[in-house]
């Protein structure tokens, strides 16, 4: 069977998903020490955290990892209430400690998945 332009452009993806996917441990590691920081309370830890927390969201949405972007979502939202004085801090943090390690949950599932 030929393969078309279509199926080169669906192999192409899949490599950059798979590549993303092999720093993704990393920048949840990343997410994780800076949210770690943030709970410790100083403000650019807290600014830092936020910023990962988006790009993390954006990224992971971007190569289709929808869970993991959620995931992040939550984290950021969380922070940004807890920046905002508009969610208690002591009902946040356990929540976004919960995003965090389920965007490594799901992370360990796409790896599987996407094992060639």
């Amino acid at each position: 069977m030929a393969h078309t332009k279509d199926d080169e452009i669906r192999a192409a993806l899949l490599e950059l998903r798979r590549e993303y996917l092999a720093e993704l441990p990393d920048l949840l590691q990343q997410l994780a020490e800076v949210v770690s920081a943030a709970k410790q309370g100083t403000q650019n830890a807290m600014r830092a955290a936020v910023s990962r927390a988006h790009a993390l969201r954006g990224t992971a949405g971007s190569y289709r990892f929808q869970e993991i972007s959620d995931a992040a979502g939550l984290v950021e939202d969380g922070l940004l209430g807890i920046q905002g004085g508009w969610l208690p801090a002591e009902q946040a943090w356990p929540e976004i400690e919960r995003a965090v390690a389920g965007a490594r949950a799901a992370c360990d599932r796409a790896v599987a998945e996407l094992r060639p």
